[in-house]
């Protein structure tokens, strides 16, 4: 048989920028453009196996060699700690933890470690958890556990608290079963359904006087997956062992063991792939990409790819700190200034989508909004309809 290495480029949704005011002043919106950020998999052979069901994105692909099937995996995501509101949440943390819901490869949602998730009433969402969830330990998974690690993530740093501290943990409640919670809201935020793949679920019991320094959190966090961790090297690999006593026999992974390489530059881990060291790398440069597109990788000929988008967002966020942007003739002008086109060719080499929402159009909910796109012209006139017809000076800060 012919060996095929399946190379999935999961692209990030690449420029969101998002225009936010203070208040919840109604002309206030999004501008932008959304794409892709590479991300690839790889590696191949016998097309009648699966590929893990590890809360990670699926790709049809096995090993071609006999016993053990081991999955390697080159990513650029740093490496450190799986405590969940300060560590990594790269693709470590996914193999390390299960989550309330999964996110299918079409942008749906299914229920994970829960039986269902729906809403009640405007704020009241009824969580029913599965009766055969485990934790890695024994311990079944309970309504106190998803209490504790949403209450976590909503007093953490993380992103994640924007979102999970709409709810009021004091008004929610835990059925005396332990296995349905019902979440109340302090108001109405429909997007809390499509973050519940987003934290990970810990036994509270273990980890609950474990600080973000406990070494425990490098060498024997409390998972909830599929796989144990055997080895934990900063900055050069993890090591992951399926676990034969998983709780969901009907959604065992394939791979008996996937080992986590972490790269510093792109390049080098492509090289890596290239001369198949790794089976499946994440963070692919645009360069990289292209030469894939032109068929001038090494064995481009066993190589296939697909580009998918994979529902993230860059938001362009205007600090309601400056006075300036309270005016929302000014937010207009700005909105309709950036050429988001551009922005996308020139910072993710053309692997984007324009944005309409600040919501990913992959995402359920998603509405369209429409796009900020009346040109200089327009702006112009905005400003001078504004408190600040002679403008004023923006410092812009990103991360990259």
């Amino acid at each position: 048989m012919k060996k095929i290495t399946a190379l999935i480029l999961s692209l990030a949704m690449l420029l969101s920028l998002a225009a936010c005011g203070s208040g919840n002043d109604s002309e206030a919106g999004s501008v932008g453009s959304t794409g892709t950020k590479p991300t690839a998999q790889a590696n191949a052979a016998e097309p009648e196996q699966n590929a893990p069901a590890a809360n990670a994105s699926a790709v049809d692909a096995q090993p071609v060699s006999s016993g053990p099937r081991t999955l390697r995996i080159g990513t650029t995501e740093s490496s450190g700690s799986f405590d969940p509101w300060s560590g990594t949440s790269g693709p470590q943390n996914y193999l390390a933890f299960e989550t309330i819901t999964m996110r299918t490869g079409s942008g749906e949602y299914e229920p994970w470690l829960a039986e269902s998730v729906e809403w009640v009433d405007d704020t009241t969402m009824e969580i029913k958890l599965r009766d055969d969830a485990k934790f890695a330990n024994g311990e079944p998974v309970l309504g106190e556990d998803i209490v504790y690690t949403f209450e976590k993530s909503a007093t953490g740093t993380s992103v994640m608290a924007v979102h999970f501290s709409v709810i009021d943990f004091e008004k929610s409640t835990v059925s005396d079963d332990g296995l349905t919670v019902d979440f109340k809201l302090k108001q109405p935020y429909g997007p809390l359904m499509a973050y519940l793949d987003i934290p990970y679920v810990v036994d509270k019991s273990q980890c609950e006087d474990w600080d973000s320094n406990d070494e425990r959190w490098w060498d024997s966090p409390p998972t909830s997956s599929a796989y144990e961790i055997t080895e934990n090297v900063s900055g050069s690999h993890t090591t992951f062992k399926l676990r034969e006593d998983y709780w969901n026999k009907d959604r065992m992974p394939d791979w008996d063991e996937i080992i986590i390489n972490y790269y510093s530059d792109p390049t080098a881990m492509f090289i890596a792939f290239e001369n198949d060291e790794l089976d499946l790398v994440l963070g692919v440069s645009n360069n990289d990409i292209g030469r894939l597109e032109s068929g001038s990788v090494q064995n481009a000929e066993n190589v296939a790819y697909e580009l998918k988008a994979s529902n993230a967002a860059y938001l362009f966020c205007m600090s309601d700190s400056r006075e300036e942007f309270h005016d929302p003739k000014v937010r207009e002008a700005i909105a309709n200034v950036i050429d988001c086109d551009a922005v996308g060719q020139v910072a993710f080499g053309g692997y984007y989508e324009l944005c309409d929402s600040v919501i990913c159009s992959g995402t359920k909910y998603y509405k369209s909004c429409g796009t900020y796109d009346k040109g200089v012209d327009y702006a112009k006139e905005c400003m001078a309809e504004s408190k600040y017809p002679d403008g004023f000076a923006i410092n812009v800060v990103s991360t990259e």
